[in-house]
């Protein structure tokens, strides 16, 4: 049995250390954590077999991401000056997602099958991170791209840690009036962002657009002739699929075919057509993968 475990504290260096022994020659590796003092990274028993590998890796800087926005959540809440060194972290977990999905593409879809009932808003965040990385993966982007997309997408959602937690956790469908409040937090988001030094302007963009439709309709209102920018528009079918096939107390989740069909139904008017055409074969290659496996 293989385990990774990121716990709190988890540093930059810490990090960097693992990757990096991943592709060095066979060794102990709970001797070797021990060893080098990775005090916030437990490894249990690693079997190197390429694949498995791989999703062990990601599956663990998932859980680190997690816990980083938890921490970046209860900073907020607390009124508390965000540490860019928070940002700076998760920018190099989600870039440790980021390798694996490089070589392994399909990866993103199965990593997105990870869900929480408790915590729903932040393995959201992950899960939309991940599914961009891979839709990001499958358009060509560039390495460089590819973990400025990471960055923004894994943030999109900030917003709502700023929105009245009776809202967030409410076990219903929400009314007009708390509708209204919900969507507020794309502006939210931008502004929490837009406070951060030393960092780009890109998840400050996406934080505010991911919920304008590709056809200039959506919200926050824009101008005529409006145009999202292309993280934008990844991310928000990203979203859509994480949000629409997520099962919580009040709705079950829409089976892959449905919401298929939906963003078939949406191509030029909620969504890039182009991208919504590589996320389908995305979707297929997936489910090639699963059937071949079987």
């Amino acid at each position: 049995m293989s385990s990774l475990t990121f716990l709190r504290g988890v540093t930059v260096w810490e990090i960097e250390a693992l990757v990096q022994f991943l592709h060095q020659p066979e060794e102990d590796a709970a001797s070797w954590a021990t060893n080098k003092g990775l005090v916030h990274v437990k490894i249990g028993h690693l079997v190197r077999t390429g694949k498995e590998e791989r999703e062990l890796l990601a599956r663990g800087a998932y859980r680190g991401s997690v816990q980083i926005l938890r921490e970046i959540e209860m900073a907020i809440r607390e009124r508390k000056t965000l540490d860019v060194e928070r940002i700076w972290e998760l920018r190099f977990l989600t870039n440790a997602i980021l390798q694996q999905i490089i070589e392994d593409p399909n990866l993103a879809l199965r990593l997105a099958s990870i869900k929480s009932y408790d915590e729903h808003t932040l393995h959201h965040s992950v899960n939309v991170c991940v599914l961009s990385i891979g839709l990001g993966v499958s358009l060509n982007l560039p390495e460089s791209l590819l973990r400025e997309l990471a960055v923004a997408a894994i943030l999109h959602d900030v917003g709502k840690v700023a929105l009245p937690l009776h809202i967030l956790q409410k076990s219903g469908p929400l009314n007009e009036s708390e509708w209204r409040v919900m969507r507020q937090h794309p502006v939210k988001g931008a502004d929490i962002l837009s406070r951060l030094s030393r960092t780009n302007r890109l998840p400050m963009i996406v934080a505010a657009e991911h919920h304008i439709r590709y056809d200039g309709g959506g919200y926050p209102p824009t101008g005529e002739g409006w145009q999202s920018h292309p993280f934008s528009q990844i991310i928000a079918i990203a979203d859509v699929y994480d949000s629409m096939t997520t099962r919580l107390p009040y709705k079950q989740g829409v089976p892959t075919g449905d919401v298929l069909t939906h963003l078939r139904e949406e191509k030029g008017k909620g969504f890039d057509p182009d991208l919504v055409d590589m996320f389908e074969l995305i979707l297929f290659a997936v489910e090639k993968e699963r059937c071949s496996s079987a």
